[in-house]
C-alpha cells in the first residue's frame, strides 16, 4: 500500500478506521454506552436510597438500571434482594432466574435464591442451590459460607433428614469454629435426630424463615430437659418473649413440676448451689423440699440453680461428679449459648421474679424470699398429672441422650 492509498476510503491497512465507518459505528454504539453509564448511575442512586431506608424509591432505581442494562448481574441481584426483603417474591424469583441464566455459578445468586425458595416451600430446590454453591467453595466469598452451611443444615432438618443436617452443621463448624449456631448444633447429634423425627417438634419453614418450636429450640440448641410452665400439657412450651411472676405463690406453682420430677427420680443430689444472689431463694426452696443443704461452693454432686442462665460459663461442670445437674428457670440468652450446659429449663425466655422485680414497691425482703418460697412450694400441688404426661412424652420419643441424669427414670405406662 502506498501513501496515496490512505486517501482511498475503500482501502484499510488495519491501523485506523475509514472516517465514514468510524462515524457510522460511533452513531451506533454511543447510545449503547450511554445507556450503560445511565444504568450505573441509577444503580448507585438505588444503593444510596436503600441505605437511607427508602426501599421503594431504591427499587424503582434498580428496575430502571435493569431496563437500561438487562445483562448486568449486579443490578438483578440488588433488585431481587430488595424485592425478597419486602415480600415481592415473584419479582425476586424472576430476577434470580434471569441472573442464573447469565451466570449459573454466581454464589450470591445461588444463596439468595436458596433462601427465597426455602421460604416459598421448595426445600429440595433450595438445598440443591446450596450444594452447588458449597461444592464449588468459591474463592470470592461474596456470601458468608457459614451462613450457607447454617441454611443447608436447617433445610435438611426441616426435611426430616437428620444425618444430612448434622453433616452440614459439622462441616460448617469445622470451617467456622467461632460460629455459635453451627458449633452448638454440630454437637447435638442425638437431639437433632429426635427433633427431626418428631412431628410435634420438627422445624418448619414459613415466610419468616425456619421456625423452631420453643421445645425443639431448647432441645436442639441447648440439649436441655424442658419442663414447661404449669399451664401447658407437658408437651408444648410457648415461645414467650419474657415472663414475670407477680407473687411467690406463682413461682412455687411453676417450680412444682420440676420438684415432683426430682422427687420421683430420687436424684442423688448432695447439695443445691445457686448461680448468683437472685437464684438463692430458689436454691433454698429446693434444698428445703429435698432435704439437702445449700452449698456455698459449686461442689458436686449438686443441683445448680440459675434464674436466667446469667452466666452460662458458671454452669460448666467439667471434672465434676457425673451426678451434677444444672437447672435454669428461664433463659436470658439464645438457647445455643447453653449448648451442653443445661439439664433442665422451665421456659426458653427471660424470667422476672418478685424478689428481683424492678418495681421496688412489690419486692419482698430478700432474706424472706427463700423461706416464703419454700413454704409455698411445700403446699403446692406437686403432681397434677402434667408431670406424668411429661415423662410419658419423653419416654415415647427417647429425647434423652445416653448418660443424662434422667435417662434411667422409671416411666409410667406408655400411652
Amino acid at each position: 500500500m502506498n501513501a496515496n492509498d490512505r486517501d482511498d476510503p475503500t482501502v484499510n491497512d488495519g491501523t485506523e478506521m475509514p472516517g465514514a465507518v468510524v462515524d457510522s459505528l460511533d452513531s451506533l454504539v454511543a447510545p449503547f454506552f450511554q445507556a450503560r453509564v445511565v444504568a450505573d448511575r441509577y444503580y448507585r442512586e438505588g444503593i444510596d436510597l436503600e441505605s437511607r431506608g427508602q426501599w421503594e424509591r431504591a427499587l424503582r432505581s434498580y428496575r430502571t438500571a435493569c431496563d437500561l442494562h438487562p445483562q448486568r448481574l449486579l443490578y438483578l441481584v440488588a433488585r431481587g434482594r430488595v424485592c425478597q426483603a419486602h415480600g415481592l417474591t415473584n419479582e425476586a424469583a424472576a430476577c434470580y432466574a434471569l441472573a442464573r441464566k447469565l451466570d449459573p455459578t454466581d454464589p450470591v445468586v445461588l444463596f439468595n435464591e436458596a433462601d427465597l425458595l426455602a421460604k416459598r416451600g421448595d426445600l429440595d430446590a433450595a438445598a440443591a442451590n446450596l450444594r452447588s454453591l458449597l461444592d464449588r467453595e468459591p474463592d470470592r466469598l461474596r456470601v458468608q459460607m457459614a451462613a450457607a452451611w447454617r441454611l443447608l443444615g436447617d433445610l435438611e432438618l426441616a426435611r426430616r433428614n437428620a444425618e444430612g443436617a448434622l453433616h452440614a452443621y459439622r462441616t460448617g463448624a469445622d470451617a467456622f469454629p467461632s460460629d455459635r449456631y453451627l458449633s452448638a448444633l454440630a454437637t447435638a447429634g442425638n437431639r437433632i435426630r429426635e427433633v427431626a423425627a418428631s412431628g410435634e417438634t420438627a422445624p418448619r419453614f414459613d415466610t419468616e424463615g425456619l421456625t423452631f418450636p420453643a421445645k425443639a429450640s431448647t432441645y436442639a440448641f441447648a440439649g436441655a430437659m424442658l419442663f414447661g410452665l404449669p399451664d401447658d400439657d407437658g408437651v408444648d412450651v410457648p415461645a414467650y418473649p419474657g415472663l414475670g411472676f407477680v407473687s411467690i405463690d406463682e413461682v412455687a406453682e411453676a417450680l412444682a413440676r420440676p420438684l415432683a420430677l426430682f422427687r420421683r427420680r430420687r436424684v442423688p443430689f448432695a447439695a443445691v448451689y445457686a448461680v448468683g444472689p437472685v437464684a438463692a431463694p430458689v436454691a433454698h426452696a429446693f434444698a428445703t423440699a429435698l432435704g439437702i443443704p445449700v452449698a456455698p461452693d459449686p461442689i458436686g454432686p449438686r443441683l445448680t440453680v440459675s434464674l436466667d442462665g446469667e452466666d452460662p460459663a458458671i454452669l460448666v461442670r467439667e471434672g465434676s461428679d457425673p451426678g451434677d445437674w444444672a437447672f435454669c428457670i428461664g433463659m436470658r440468652l439464645a438457647p445455643w449459648h447453653y449448648n451442653g450446659l443445661l439439664d433442665g429449663a422451665l421456659v426458653a425466655a427471660p424470667i422476672e421474679v418478685p424478689w428481683a422485680t424492678r418495681d421496688t414497691r412489690a419486692r419482698p425482703p430478700a432474706r424472706d424470699a427463700g423461706e416464703a418460697l419454700a413454704h409455698a412450694l411445700a403446699v403446692s400441688a406437686l403432681d397434677n398429672g402434667a408431670t406424668s404426661r411429661h415423662l410419658r412424652w419423653h419416654a415415647v420419643r427417647r429425647h434423652l441422650r445416653a448418660g443424662d441424669p434422667l435417662a434411667t427414670y422409671r416411666s409410667p405406662s406408655v400411652c
